[in-house]
């Protein structure tokens, strides 16, 4: 076996190798520092941070000395032809990420390891020490038992399977745990669970990938803090309402006045697309409905229109959700609206908008209502298009026809060949201003 040469450092207990230098594709961790000055014959207890990042492309088996206590963070990182790695019953603590990026498939948890550092990156199958009094899998989740409570804190995330029931017993989830699960569709909650944190459930799915995450989830009968109600998991408090979790349903979610709070994350990178809310006081959590193409919000304040918007701007809008403390913070809504080029679904939004001016400010008003306005010519070209009468009449409301111009909107409708929309105009003079003249275009 080729000798393994390391660059070592001096430490509280003994040395850190801080650097693998050079070596066989076979590694032997020697268990005192070698050739290293004054610290040769300490023991090694701690393999550093990134040690074989730079040189350890091509080792293929790893062994780690019993005087070893800790592994950092990213410990055997970019070992990518690592097939084996044997840790000692002395290691207490491992790293978080110190498989990235390795050739191992599995991960294993000696019986002596009393931490283990952000276990959701590990991203492998678990094998852990039977006698671990700490750490225990099953086969698919890893658990972690202290002070007598039983918490979930990661799965395997290589692994694609489509359910998983958290096992019984599990008191709380952490809120990593379920990082990155994309395949799992089913998600079963024991009798016993009465701790999931706000955004434990919101890593699942992404609509790059055609992934809305979990499709059902299913709550113990037994289990008296939660429960399924508008296609979600809710938190129950008594007295306080519910506390949305985890949103699981289809384009449409109406929800009721015990909604009390919405979860961050609730419906993250789901199919939502319509959403009305409760008519009551309830709070919204951070990137509550991130990754969402939401087109409809009905609010007790009005309605919100988000038109055809490209993903990237309506993920823009829908960070004003829950934001300063209101439901919705118009911001960047109004900043749009007032900037950019008219289409038809902007149309129907700067209507949406004035009809609805919840926050809105004065100025930002009569910008809209004067970019209707300077514009219509062209609004009602648009809206031809797509025969749209319902937003000319969303415009009647807002004052912007009258007796100086309803006559040229008519010609221009008769010359467009639009029928429907002619009459409409027709009808609405006729409702709204009279008819004083004959009209010279017939």
């Amino acid at each position: 076996m080729e000798k393994s040469i390391f660059i070592y450092e001096k430490n509280n207990t003994g040395v850190t190798l801080k650097k693998f230098i050079s070596g066989g594709e076979t590694v032997e961790i020697p268990a005192h520092a070698e050739d290293a000055g004054d610290l040769t014959g300490l023991p090694v207890t701690v393999v550093g941070a990134e040690c074989f990042k730079e040189n350890g492309i091509m080792i293929t088996s790893i062994i780690v000395p019993e005087t070893v206590r800790f592994l950092e963070h990213d410990a055997f990182a970019y070992c990518v032809s690592l097939q084996s790695l044997r840790l000692p019953e002395s290691i207490e603590v491992l790293g978080a990420d110190y498989l990235i990026a390795s050739g191992l498939e599995q991960a294993y948890i000696p019986a002596s390891v009393k931490t283990i550092d952000r276990p959701e990156l590990i991203d492998r199958e678990f094998i852990v020490a039977p006698d671990n009094k700490i750490f225990s899998t099953d086969g698919f989740g890893l658990y972690e038992t202290r002070n007598g409570v039983k918490t979930l804190i990661a799965v395997n995330a290589s692994d694609e399977r489509e359910g998983y029931c958290i096992a019984p017993g599990t008191q709380k989830l952490a809120p990593g745990a379920l990082r990155d699960i994309s395949t799992v569709k089913r998600l079963e909650i024991p009798a016993g669970l009465d701790n999931i944190e706000e955004g434990s459930l919101s890593f699942t799915g992404g609509r790059a990938s055609g992934s809305y995450g979990f499709e059902e989830i299913i709550v113990s009968p037994e289990n008296t803090r939660f429960l399924i109600k508008y296609d979600c998991l809710c938190e129950q408090n008594s007295g306080d309402g519910l506390k949305l979790i985890r949103y699981f349903g289809g384009k449409e979610c109406f929800l009721g006045d015990d909604v009390k709070r919405i979860g961050n994350g609730c419906f993250k990178n789901t199919r939502l697309e319509d959403v009305t809310f409760p008519d009551t006081d309830f709070t919204i959590g951070d990137e509550a409905f991130s990754g969402c193409l939401i087109k409809y919000a009905h609010t007790a304040d009005g309605d919100i229109y988000f038109g055809d918007e490209d993903q990237f701007t309506v993920e823009s809008f829908v960070q004003g959700f829950g934001r300063r403390g209101r439901v919705f913070d118009y911001s960047e809504y109004d900043e749009f609206l007032t900037e950019q080029y008219l289409t038809e679904p902007r149309i129907r939004m700067i209507c949406s908008r004035l009809k609805n001016p919840a926050d809105l400010d004065g100025e930002v008003r009569e910008k809209l209502k004067k970019r209707l306005d300077e514009s219509m010519p062209e609004v009602i070209e648009l809206l031809a298009l797509e025969h749209n009468c319902a937003t000319l009449a969303d415009i009647g409301e807002l004052g912007l026809f009258t007796s100086e111009n309803i006559d040229k909107y008519i010609g221009l409708a008769g010359k467009l060949e639009e029928k429907e929309m002619t009459a409409w105009f027709m009808s609405y003079k006729n409702r709204n201003i009279g008819f004083k003249d004959e009209l010279t275009f017939l």
